[in-house]
């Protein structure tokens, strides 16, 4: 498993499920997982998000090093289903791209690697913009990331918040999936999405 001091702070308690998970379920409607990217891919979707130097190359080196734990002995079975949009939106880099696409096609020969898209054809679905990440614990329980419904649909303003965690709410930029999350305490984001709903902090 990737040293987890590389990780941005925010983002480290999500290791230990994501490393403990019997089995990981995610749609991508924007970009391929993490834990399917190549290194010149990190590369470039974490520079576009506004890394650069030593903190990018930190960041790239803690992202591939996520994915050792597909290759353990026994690694938890993930399932990917990405929108066709995923893999009509390219890199800049010919030849990156091709190596990005050369690395889906082998991964998905691995029994416990299941990938999979939805083409355009099928029209609008239930998770049509909504990146979602399902993590399946040992004891059977189920952490879901989930797009929040006051996010707006043109690529602003987006914010995703995860149930299953006892007692905090983590809460990410839904444009980064694999990216940092702040965490609130239950109560605190209960009264806050209160708040929100009353309108109290309207200016």
């Amino acid at each position: 498993m990737a040293d987890r001091s590389q990780f941005l702070e925010q983002y480290r308690y999500y290791m230990t499920p994501e490393s403990e998970a019997v089995s990981q379920w995610h749609y991508g409607v924007s970009t391929i997982h993490g834990l399917l990217q190549t290194e010149k891919c990190a590369q470039a979707l974490l520079s576009a998000g506004g890394l650069d130097g030593e903190e990018l190359s930190r960041q790239v080196e803690a992202r591939i090093g996520r994915s050792e734990l597909l290759e353990r002995k026994e690694p938890p079975h993930f399932r990917t289903i990405l929108s066709e949009a995923v893999l009509r939106t390219p890199l800049p880099d010919r030849a990156a791209w091709c190596q990005q696409l050369e690395l889906l096609l082998e991964m998905s020969e691995r029994r416990n690697i299941t990938i999979q898209a939805v083409p355009f054809a099928v029209g609008p679905h239930a998770l049509k913009n909504s990146d979602t990440m399902f993590l399946r614990s040992p004891d059977g329980s189920t952490v879901a990331w989930r797009k929040s419904s006051y996010s707006n649909q043109n690529g602003g303003a987006c914010v995703e918040v995860a149930d299953g965690f006892p007692g905090v709410v983590p809460v990410h930029d839904s444009k980064t999936p694999d990216g940092p999350a702040v965490v609130f305490e239950a109560a605190a984001w209960s009264s806050f999405v209160g708040g929100v709903r009353g309108e109290a902090f309207r200016g």
